[in-house]
C-alpha cells in the first residue's frame, strides 16, 4: 500500500476539520498558579461535539480567532500573543494576585457562502473562557464581567470559591442581553 496517500489525506482533510470543529475551548496548564509564575494556554478544538470531553485535539490557529486575551483581576483587558511552541502552548506570565480570565472567540463562519434561493444562511461561532486564580489574594471580579460575546455565560457567583455540593448562580446573555426561559444554576439535583 502506498503510505503517501493517508498522509495527503490527513493534509488535504485537516484544514476542513479545522474550519468545522464544533468546540472550543482554552487549554491551561493549571488553574492556580503563584504571582510571576509563567503559565502555558493554548486555544483547543476537537472535531467531535457532544458531551465526552474528547481526546483528539487541535491547536486552534491563532489566525482564525477573531479574540484571545486575558482579563486581570482590576479588569484590565490584555491581548494574548506571542508564538506557540511546537505543541502549540503560549506563555502567559500572571503577576496580579486575583482571579483572571481567558477569552478566546472564533472568526465568524457564514455556511453556505453562495445560498441557493429560499436556502437560509447559518452562522457558526464559538467562544471560551477559562479562569486561573493567582495565590496571594482573592480579588477581583474579572470573572464577572461580560466580555462581549455574542452569546456568553456570566458567573454570578465566584466560580473559583465554589465547592461540591454549591449552587452556582449563572446569567446567560445574548448580544449583551439577559436571556429568559434557561437554568440560572447548577447544583445538586438541579438542570
Amino acid at each position: 500500500m502506498n503510505r503517501q496517500l493517508p498522509i495527503a489525506l490527513l493534509i488535504y482533510l485537516l484544514p476542513v476539520t479545522l474550519a468545522s470543529a464544533h468546540d472550543l475551548w482554552i487549554n491551561v496548564e493549571k488553574h492556580t498558579v503563584d504571582p510571576g509564575e509563567t503559565l502555558k494556554i493554548a486555544p483547543k478544538i476537537a472535531p467531535i461535539h457532544g458531551d465526552i470531553f474528547p481526546r483528539v485535539t487541535f491547536t486552534r490557529p491563532l489566525d482564525t480567532l477573531a479574540e484571545f486575551f486575558h482579563l486581570g483581576p482590576g479588569g484590565e483587558r490584555r491581548k494574548v500573543e506571542g508564538t506557540p511552541d511546537r505543541d502549540g502552548w503560549l506563555s502567559l506570565k500572571l503577576e496580579e494576585p486575583g482571579t483572571h480570565m481567558i477569552v478566546a472567540a472564533t472568526k465568524p463562519v457564514i455556511w453556505p457562502e453562495q445560498p441557493e434561493a429560499g436556502q437560509q444562511r447559518l452562522r457558526f461561532e464559538r467562544y471560551a473562557k477559562a479562569l486561573i486564580h493567582v495565590s496571594g489574594a482573592r480579588g477581583g471580579r474579572a470573572w464577572s464581567k461580560p466580555v462581549g460575546d455574542r452569546l456568553e455565560i456570566v458567573p454570578m457567583d465566584d466560580p473559583t470559591t465554589a465547592r461540591e455540593g454549591h449552587i452556582l448562580r449563572l446569567q446567560v446573555l445574548f448580544e449583551g442581553k439577559p436571556e429568559s426561559g434557561y437554568s440560572k444554576s447548577r447544583g445538586p439535583g438541579r438542570g
